[in-house]
């Protein structure tokens, strides 16, 4: 089998992770050595090199109480054979004294481990180093603290090796590390009601080692993230989910860095969809970032708050029971609670056979005067030409009717009216809609729907069909001010 990473294929019994390596010398009671890698969390594997004189047989192991010597071999050579072993004062007794060598004899044994569960107990992960992503950090196990891998004895990347003490403290211990996102050359550290910032550095230990070290500072004590991993960048700012909204992140330096205390950082960009937003459980919400279509989505519930970052629009889904997501090959699938993956796709026409319920309602609009005396009789709808596009549109003022009386908090609704822009094809055809169009270039409908004496004025529209697609490119409204001549 080929080598991975660096480390050389183990027998299954010993392939959950690498061996942390020792230097030593070989003899029994010589002691002393280099550690060369330090303990693996993940494992109790060990593994030794020494240095032989050519007579000695017993080698002393840097541990005692060790459950089983593993192996014994001469490094890229042939395996020694072992004749015997004392766990209690952690000698191992070769059969053939080996020859005279510097870091030529490696031999493998394995100590109780209850560092694992350190590792295996973390939910989430991210990717960080300062400039690279060498680096594999954990967290999600409740506690404030997060580990990270660290490079083998050759000097690689690996995910498998979880060294003793490498672990970065961030802020105090009441509250837990929520979310861990890489931007630029720092890696964004949120909890509940702060945000951190850590940098990567060396730091040069008493010993004279040099070793990687990550610096924690404070970036906001306000505001961090309320749900569990979902810190998700989009368009190159990251975005949490805190205090019933969406926050965006940005640097408040020139520098690009979000990395200094300023209040400034914290942006909230979900003002358009407040009320929908509280209504949702944040902490238990999942957020995704298309960067296909270029939608971020923060679903929870079955409910899905949208965002195109083209446009910059908000729109909610209903029955949308996402619990993860994932673009592959330039399409978007989600999974479910009942473990089926499902394919989303505006080429669809159908919610899986039901019809799908659209509804857009503009804010109430006084074009640029607030008193009453304005009058609209025609709309003028532009449409994308789509296979049976079908939309209705309808219109609702402040007033009744045209009697002049104004009851607050009564709106009349006028009759909805239909504007289609279809392709001709014979799929679903349905003749009440039938058109001959080819072009496709984009359509203006004018629609007759009248409005009078009103203040407010509020468009609406909506679809519900499970055969036709329907885009509306834009509206005019016409409108006329009327006023009183004495």
């Amino acid at each position: 089998m080929p080598a991975a990473r660096g480390h050389d294929i183990l027998p299954p019994r010993h392939a959950a992770a690498p061996y942390p390596l020792h230097g030593r010398r070989a003899g029994r009671g010589h002691g002393g050595g280099e550690t060369l890698e330090r303990v693996n969390r993940l494992t109790g594997q060990r593994r030794v090199r020494f240095s032989p004189d050519g007579t000695a047989k017993t080698f002393t192991l840097p541990e005692k109480g060790f459950l089983s010597v593993d192996y014994a071999r001469v490094v890229g050579g042939e395996e020694l054979a072992v004749a015997s072993y004392d766990a209690a004062g952690g000698t191992v007794t070769l059969a053939a004294a080996p020859a005279a060598g510097t870091n030529t004899v490696e031999i493998g044994y394995t100590m109780p481990n209850a560092l694992r569960a350190q590792v295996v107990k973390m939910r989430y992960a991210e990717t960080f180093s300062g400039a690279t992503d060498s680096r594999v950090f954990l967290y999600g196990d409740g506690a404030n603290k997060a580990i990270y891998s660290d490079l083998d004895y050759d000097g690689m990347p690996t995910a498998e090796y979880f060294p003793d003490l490498n672990e970065v403290a961030v802020g105090g211990a009441n509250e837990p590390i929520t979310a861990m996102i890489r931007h630029h050359d720092r890696l964004l550290a949120f909890k509940p009601d702060s945000a951190y910032s850590i940098a990567y550095d060396t730091v040069t230990l008493p010993d004279g080692t040099v070793t990687a070290g990550f610096y924690v500072r404070t970036v906001n004590r306000d505001i961090g993230s309320a749900a569990h991993g979902q810190a998700c960048l989009v368009v190159n700012h990251p975005r949490t989910l805190d205090a019933g909204g969406i926050y965006e992140w940005v640097a408040a330096s020139g520098s690009g860095n979000i990395m200094i205390l300023d209040q400034r950082s914290a942006r909230r960009v979900s003002h358009k969809v407040e009320q929908t937003l509280r209504t949702m459980d944040l902490t238990q919400a999942m957020t995704f970032y298309d960067k296909i279509e270029h939608c971020y989505y923060v679903v929870q519930g079955g409910v899905a708050v949208v965002q195109n970052m083209e446009n910059g629009a908000w729109y909610t889904y209903r029955n949308f029971p996402a619990t993860c997501m994932i673009v592959y090959r330039d399409e978007l699938y989600i999974g479910t609670e009942e473990g089926t993956i499902r394919h989303v796709s505006r080429a669809y026409t159908s919610d899986d056979g039901a019809p799908i319920a659209a509804y857009w309602e503009s804010g109430a609009m006084d074009f640029g005067l607030s008193s009453g005396g304005k009058v609209s009789s025609d709309i003028y709808v532009t449409m994308k030409p789509e296979q049976g596009a079908h939309v209705l549109v309808s219109v609702r003022s402040d007033v009744r009717g045209d009697c002049g009386e104004v009851l607050l908090g009564q709106e009349q609704e006028t009759p909805e009216q239909p504007v289609s822009s279809g392709l001709m094809t014979f799929k679903a055809m349905s003749f009440a809609h039938f058109s001959f169009g080819t072009s496709r270039l984009p359509r203006i409908r004018r629609l007759k729907l009248r409005a009078k004496k009103f203040a407010f004025y509020r468009l609406i529209f909506r679809s519900e069909t499970n055969w036709s697609t329907a885009t509306i490119l834009g509206a005019d409204i016409k409108v006329r001010f009327t006023g009183a001549i004495r």
